[in-house]
């Protein structure tokens, strides 16, 4: 019995994931193909069960986010019924973020260290402006 009771607030979820449907017609579809334009489910949280939070990123036909959006641009259904968006909270904030790089004797060989610091510049060059990081360098 236990087991049933278990698998009712996952088919909930799975059930909110399916029938997710952005409102706009160019976005009516969750493309398949990761980085295809589109409304995207990139995490469920049903740890407050039964409030279930979903994350979405939205993207363009460029592949670019799509910002500016709020809760009049997005339907969540569940079984065919509409289901009310309680909380909404649009666009992604400012990152903050630590890079830790290993420094030891292990990381001369084949070059390791030039590939852990293109590693971290090719990081550094995607962040925005108010976006924060720091750089934690061991050898022990």
């Amino acid at each position: 019995m236990r087991r049933t009771l278990l698998l009712a607030p996952l088919l909930v979820v799975l059930l909110l994931v399916v029938f997710f449907v952005p409102l706009r017609a160019e976005r009516t579809a969750t493309p398949a193909v990761p980085g295809a334009p589109g409304a995207h489910v990139t995490q469920v949280d049903s740890s407050h069960y039964p409030d279930v939070t979903l994350y979405v990123g939205v993207t363009d036909d460029g592949g670019q986010p799509v910002g500016g959006l709020s809760a009049r641009d997005f339907a969540v259904t569940e079984d065919g019924q509409p289901v009310t968006i309680g909380a909404f909270a649009g666009g992604a904030g400012a990152v903050s973020a630590a890079l830790v790089i290993d420094r030891s004797g292990s990381m001369a060989e084949a070059d390791k260290i030039d590939g852990a610091q293109e590693a971290a510049q090719a990081f550094v060059d995607q962040m925005h402006s108010a976006d924060r990081t720091t750089l934690i360098a061991f050898d022990e």
